[in-house]
């Protein structure tokens, strides 16, 4: 239901709380389903880790390391999206590659 990247920790650590902590799993799931939310929450956060990313590239960027910055960016973009595929971490892989 989620790709392989930070939310489905987030998405077990809730079940794992509410399991623990709460007499009913209905809030569980209410909060998991709340997708407008989680939506809005991966893309403070992916702006949060990416705008030092980006002025930091703004500055230093040339051709021998701008496969590492592409890999970076792909990075923070594949781990903090909300709804990514797993196929999308070979946007990672391949500029480190090359």
């Amino acid at each position: 239901y989620m790709a392989s990247n930070i939310w489905v920790w987030y998405v077990l650590a809730l079940k794992v709380y509410h399991k623990l902590f709460s007499s009913t799993d209905e809030g569980c799931r209410l909060q998991i389903s709340d997708h407008d939310y989680y939506k809005s929450l991966t893309g403070v956060i992916t702006l949060i880790f990416l705008i030092p990313l980006i002025l930091k590239m703004a500055f230093k960027i040339n051709t021998s390391n701008f496969c590492s910055y592409l890999a970076l960016v792909n990075f923070v973009a594949y781990n903090f999206g909300y709804h990514v595929h797993e196929k999308a971490i070979q946007m990672v892989y391949i500029p480190l590659l090359v």
